[in-house]
């Protein structure tokens, strides 16, 4: 019996001949069409990259691989936290793309000896989220937790950059480095740990880099090297940090600054700035400006426990103009054996310290401590200071052309100190009762 013979004996069986058929040659042919392109839909939709999204360990094993893999349509990378262990150096060759820990933080350790765990090179747009960034170690090279290099517009949300290390003599390491990169924004809490070096160890550093933005709070902790630096600004503009900024335990035999402003111009401070224990054999400083310009700490800054055999300073200011601290706290430099600063302009002009700016305990086993001293600076603004507790309480030498104003001097050893400083206008000063208020060398 033929195929149609077959299908009129269905028909009739299930309806007669007046029913309209239900099986017909037509009727298969389609179904096989439909089937086939079911099947084509659910492989489509089932395989490595759901609505954009890639994800690792479940679609690709390394976060590398992802980004390797990345395409027009699906720039989304998602590392689940829960399943992800692997190690890598992971390197950002992709602009317009999103990499995002989920499922809490996922930890990525660098691959190997002489990697930097994240390196984003020449790439725009590049968001990198909530990691515990780790491990990294120069035995014969630089390394970096997260490293950029002429990157712009991207977007360093909620990391974590910890253990970074530089064993090699000469080699340094960084928490996090930026290299001529600007525009970038770091969100959402960044906080940079444990950075150590032979020679030199950073936490964050920004080289030639302009207009990138501190948008929450940023710490940094624990860095020691033979030169150990907080956070540094070297050659770089109009950054602006505008949530809390804390840097605690600096320590170095050589150089140890908490946050160190060089070559730099236009940079704003504007919320609470916090630099405790810095400690060195040489030279600790608490926030210090070189050839610095126009920049601004708007909010409350405390500078506490700077310590070092030789030369310890709170805020030193070194050939810098029109900067501006409002609300500081100065309290506790030491040295041990030379001079101690709580806040020292050396040929800085017109910069403005006022608003409740409170510098107290200033020592030195030499007696040279000072609370404020301007050393060849003119039209400076000290005003609404609370200076006690040191060997000189205010300080100027060959400086002219200052105004000193609203100010208590108190416990001090010389209250106000002027050595061949002419024109200055000081007014409207509480004295200390233990000396003259106005001493003056000529």
């Amino acid at each position: 019996m033929d195929e149609k013979s077959d299908l009129k004996d269905v028909n009739s069986a299930i309806g007669g001949k007046n029913r309209v058929p239900l099986v017909t040659p037509s009727f298969v042919k389609k179904g096989l069409v439909a089937a086939i392109l079911v099947i084509f839909v659910l492989t489509l939709t089932s395989g490595v990259v759901s609505a954009g999204v890639m994800t690792v360990p479940e679609d690709y094993t390394t976060i590398q691989d992802a980004i390797n893999s990345v395409t027009a349509e699906n720039r989304t990378i998602h590392v689940n936290a829960s399943a992800y262990t692997e190690t890598e150096t992971v390197v950002v060759n992709q602009s317009n793309i999103i990499i995002k820990s989920i499922n809490g933080r996922a930890v990525v350790t660098a691959g190997g000896a002489n990697n930097h765990v994240f390196n984003i090179t020449d790439q725009i747009n590049v968001t990198l989220q909530s990691f515990e960034i780790r491990d990294a170690q120069g035995t014969t090279e630089d390394v970096a937790g997260i490293y950029m290099k002429n990157a712009s517009e991207c977007n360093i949300s909620n990391n974590i950059v910890t253990k970074i290390s530089a064993t090699g003599g000469g080699n340094v390491a960084y928490g996090i480095y930026l290299d001529t990169s600007n525009n970038n924004t770091f969100s959402a809490s960044i906080a940079v740990a444990d950075i150590t070096a032979k020679s030199e160890a950073y936490g964050i550093y920004l080289d030639t880099s302009n207009s990138n933005t501190f948008s929450s709070s940023t710490s940094v902790i624990n860095i020691s090297a033979d030169c150990a630096y907080g956070i540094t600004l070297d050659t770089s503009n109009s950054n602006t940090f505008s949530a809390s900024t804390s840097v605690s335990d600096i320590n170095a035999p050589f150089i140890a600054p908490g946050i160190w402003l060089k070559n730099s111009d236009s940079n704003r401070f504007s919320a609470s700035t916090s630099v405790v224990n810095i400690s060195s054999d040489f030279f600790a400083y608490g926030i210090p400006l070189d050839d610095s310009e126009s920049n601004t700490f708007s909010a409350s800054t405390s500078v506490v426990n700077i310590s070092s055999d030789r030369i310890a300073l709170g805020i030193p200011l070194k050939n810098s103009d029109n900067n501006r601290f409002t609300d500081t706290t100065i309290v506790n430099v030491t040295s041990e054996n030379d001079d101690a600063y709580g806040i020292y302009l050396d040929t800085s002009n017109s910069n403005t310290f006022s608003a409740s700016t409170f510098v107290s305990k200033i020592t030195a086993k030499n007696d040279y401590a000072f609370g404020i001293r301007l050393d060849v600076s003119g039209n400076n603004t000290i005003s609404g200071n609370t200076v006690s507790y040191n060997d000189y309480g205010i300080y100027l030498s060959s400086s002219s052309n200052n105004t000193i104003s609203n100010n208590t001097v108190s416990n001090n050893i010389d209250g106000i100190y002027l050595h061949y400083s002419s024109n200055n206008n000081i007014t409207q000063t509480t004295p200390q009762t233990t000396t003259p208020t106005v001493a003056s060398s000529f």
